[in-house]
């Protein structure tokens, strides 16, 4: 049992417990500067309200509330009964109805003498009224000590909380839990989670059923950890392969059901399954025909899993790639090479996600690498550039990359630890300024598909180009509404042997879905001009085609404007397209792709080949088409050539010239920016100073060659002997300390052509030219744009949406890292 803290007095004054008005982090608000007896001094700031209990007084039961102070640990945590709390009304009100909430979770039917908090606690916000506690003087004047605490709840018979790992519970889930002691019988009567800000009660119990259930309902974060860390710990202590596939074949023909550890391990592979093809978790349960194929495949031995050991399971795959991601980190730590990290928010069906994806390149690897550091839920808070700065910081240190704490009440802990921006190399998000501003500490990187996603606008913002957009969205939402205007649009593209697709949808938020919308037209022009004849004979005119197909059907002008537009839309979706890739190279094509395309596909000079092969002036294009021509062309030389800041000019310059396609810095519009002085030499200067980040240290043995040569030119040789010996040891010490920047820049400029494999290029260097590998490595291995965070929002939208709205954002948290990693 544990053991009793020694009696102290309940009714002291302000003693070292908390530390006097004026000398901690209290603080007090506008509203509330005296208490209702003018004494400034005893009024706290309240964080939360933890817990409630019944004690005794006398002949009369007190209620009482576990409170939090605001700046302080949980050692100074005190029960205060409700005259001590005015103002906190509402508060109390909400914490009950909240509690009442988590009711269901309580899986034990042992009555107890007190009531225990089952409650996620209801965070008091800091400056509002209820946030202020107005203790008054004469009172309970001082918030007791978990020492007084103890003592009392002893007096009055309360339960002792010991750890529940102990004895026989060598379960890691146990750390998270203390088992709740009665003081009269010495028995345990229950478990209470550890969890801060938590403190549910559950039934005591020999196994791990009950609280891994819990952890799997509100904590599913610590129960992803936990299970990696069992599962490789088990995985460790596993037979052979081979060992282990002749027990359980022994066990298959001699049993009808198969071993837990079988059966964990099918359950897995269909947890992978649903997350990498986005289905709903819930689908073991409800499909019967998928169910029935395994039952038949395992001969009665497997049945499916319910929802619950889903859960679990995608717990267990979601823990190990967490550890395993932060192994290659580790492993990046030891290569001294940063990582890079793409950041987006993503909001859908009531939830919100902050993204945030590591990328960097393994030594030796032919492809750069993705992880997933975290899908923050982000529902619940403000997307201002504070928490954004506080999440980011947060996911990346609990990966691994740096470290940050922030300052607490303890004496010992008011420093701030925050080493994360200088273990990131680089940070690519677009420009919404919430997000530009939580990341104003890191270095950062614009998006380039963004960047073309606001010069295309220029284009599309042309009113006559406009208002054909618009008469082409709401043509194929009209076929995505309307069965019978589907159908009969079916027939006319049988009869005109086309292929008997619909229009794709456009999305606001990115332009080549317009231009993918586009691209379905003219193919299909036939088909359309025959189904509006045939809406006209079938007398449609008062269904939903005819009153509204109309108000959007295309004359001649507007198929003409379509046509010409492609041509001109065509290079900057081939730039978009290229530039979004992550699993190869994107960086070093940034400049020259741009370059290409602002000098020889997008002035209003140049001239166009339609769809058809024919070769259109550039005086022969529509005015609209010039006009939108020219407001983009003018967009992409602004912001390219004039407006982009030096230190990401830079940044692109020595990633260009780390490919050893583009190292001789005599691409296409090389100088074009800014402002068109951008030469060889600059480029280079700007390529040394980076190296000197990565440029090793002159060795020992390099300065004793060095020391040896000057010392024998010094003395009185002939100038003969003295010549031969200069000579062999400038040498040698030539080949010990040669620059390797100087030897890769002196190699040969490869050619461009399709096929070249960059990566591959500098893993055969790797041996010659480490220091510079490294340096390759870690410029090279940062996307250029948020591509692959959009597409895990996109699989996000996918396994979210209107029939899955029950996900949580914890749980498609947990989804998404198995859908990213090679986990299984």
């Amino acid at each position: 049992m544990g053991k009793r803290a020694s009696k102290k007095s309940k009714f002291s004054t302000n003693d070292s417990r908390l530390p006097p008005i004026g000398k901690g982090p209290i603080k007090r608000t506008p509203n509330h500067e005296f208490d209702h007896r003018g004494n400034a001094d005893n009024i706290y700031l309240v964080e939360c309200i933890l817990a409630e209990r019944l004690t005794k007084s006398g002949d009369r039961t007190v209620e009482e509330w576990l409170i939090r102070w605001k700046g302080y640990s949980q050692a100074h945590d005190t029960w205060e009964p409700i005259e001590n709390l005015a103002g906190l009304e509402d508060d109390i009100a909400n914490f009950r109805r909240e509690k009442s909430l988590l009711e269901p979770l309580k899986l034990g039917k042992r009555k107890r003498k007190t009531p225990v908090n089952d409650h996620t606690p209801v965070v008091v916000a800091a400056g509002s009224s209820a946030g202020v506690l107005s203790i008054q003087s004469g009172e309970n004047t001082t918030p007791a000590t978990q020492e007084d605490v103890s003592d009392e709840e002893a007096e009055h018979g309360e339960e002792i909380l010991r750890p529940a790992m102990r004895g026989r519970r060598t379960a890691k889930v146990w750390s998270l839990f203390n088992e709740i002691i009665c003081p009269t019988t010495d028995k345990p009567i229950g478990l209470l989670c550890a969890i801060e800000k938590c403190g549910a009660r559950l039934a005591s119990s020999t196994n791990t059923t009950n609280a891994r259930q819990h952890l799997s309902y509100l904590h599913k974060a610590h129960l992803a950890e936990l299970e990696a860390e069992e599962f490789e710990a088990n995985f460790a202590d596993e037979p052979s392969q081979e060992a282990a596939a002749r027990v359980q074949s022994v066990i298959s023909k001699n049993s009808a059901v198969w071993p837990p550890g079988k059966r964990d391990t099918l359950t897995r592979k269909v947890v992978n399954w649903l997350c990498k093809r986005a289905r709903p978790l819930s689908l073991p349960e409800r499909d019967t025909e998928l169910s029935d194929v395994l039952m038949f495949a395992s001969e009665g031995a497997y049945s499916m899993p319910s929802k619950h050991n889903v859960v679990r399971q995608l717990c267990v795959i979601s823990g190990k790639a967490l550890v395993h991601d932060r192994q290659k980190v580790v492993v990046l730590k030891k290569d001294r090479v940063l990582p890079s990290s793409a950041i987006d928010i993503w909001s859908e069906n009531g939830i919100a996600l902050l993204g945030i994806l590591l990328y960097f390149w393994a030594a030796g690897g032919t492809a750069i690498s993705e992880l997933l550091v975290r899908a923050v839920p982000f529902g619940e808070v403000a997307h201002t550039g504070t928490e954004i700065e506080l999440a980011t910081k947060r996911a990346l240190a609990h990966l691994g990359v740096g470290e940050f704490r922030e300052p607490t009440s303890d004496a010992d802990c008011f420093e701030i630890v925050d080493t994360v921006r200088h273990c990131l190399h680089k940070a690519v998000a677009d420009g919404a300024s919430n997000v530009q501003k939580g990341l104003a500490e890191f270095e950062t990187s614009p998006c380039p598909a963004h960047v073309g996603q606001r010069c295309v606008l220029a284009y599309l913002e042309v009113p006559l180009i406009n208002a054909v957009h618009v008469k082409t969205k709401g043509i194929a939402a009209l076929f995505r509404r309307s069965p019978l205007g589907l159908s009969c649009l079916h027939r006319c593209q049988t009869k005109y042997q086309l292929p008997t697709t619909q229009p794709p949808r456009s999305v606001a938020v990115r332009w080549n879905s317009t231009f993918l919308q586009w691209q379905w037209f003219p193919p299909q022009q036939t088909a359309l001009q025959m189904f509006d004849v045939e809406s006209m004979q079938l007398k449609l005119s008062t269904d939903e085609i005819g009153s509204t197909y109309r108000d959007f059907q295309l004359d001649l002008t507007d198929w003409q404007l379509i046509q010409q537009s492609l041509p001109v839309l065509e290079p900057v979706n081939e730039y978009t397209r290229i530039i979004q890739g992550t699993r190869y190279v994107t960086m070093s094509l940034v400049l020259p792709m741009t370059a290409w395309l602002i000098e020889f596909e997008l002035k209003p000079s140049v001239d166009v080949v339609l769809a058809d092969g024919t070769e259109l002036k550039h005086t022969g294009l529509l005015p609209a088409v010039r006009e939108g021509r020219e407001a983009m062309y003018t967009q992409f030389e602004q912001r390219w050539c004039a407006d982009l800041p030096m230190g990401i000019l830079e940044d692109y310059t020595v990633s260009t010239l780390l490919d050893p396609r583009w190292k001789n810095w005599d691409f296409d519009g090389c100088n074009i920016f800014d402002y068109g002085s951008m030469t060889r030499e600059r480029a280079l200067s700007f390529l040394r100073t980076a190296w000197t980040d990565f440029k090793p240290a002159l060795s020992a043995d390099s300065a004793r060659l060095s020391s040896c040569a000057s010392e024998k030119r010094a003395t009185g040789e002939s100038s003969f002997m003295r010549k031969k010996k200069q000579t062999a040891s400038s040498s040698t010490l030539a080949l010990v300390i040669k620059d390797q920047l100087d030897t890769y820049l002196s190699l040969p400029q490869e050619a461009n052509e399709e096929g070249f494999d960059v990566m591959l290029w500098w893993n055969e260097k790797a041996k010659d030219l480490p220091d510079v590998y490294r340096m390759a490595r870690q410029f090279l291995g940062c996307p250029a744009t948020t591509g692959g965070v959009e597409r895990t929002f996109s699989a996000a939208g996918r396994m979210h949406d209107d029939l899955r709205k029950s996900t949580d954002e914890d749980t498609l948290e947990h989804m998404l890292r198995v859908r990213i990693s090679d986990c299984s």
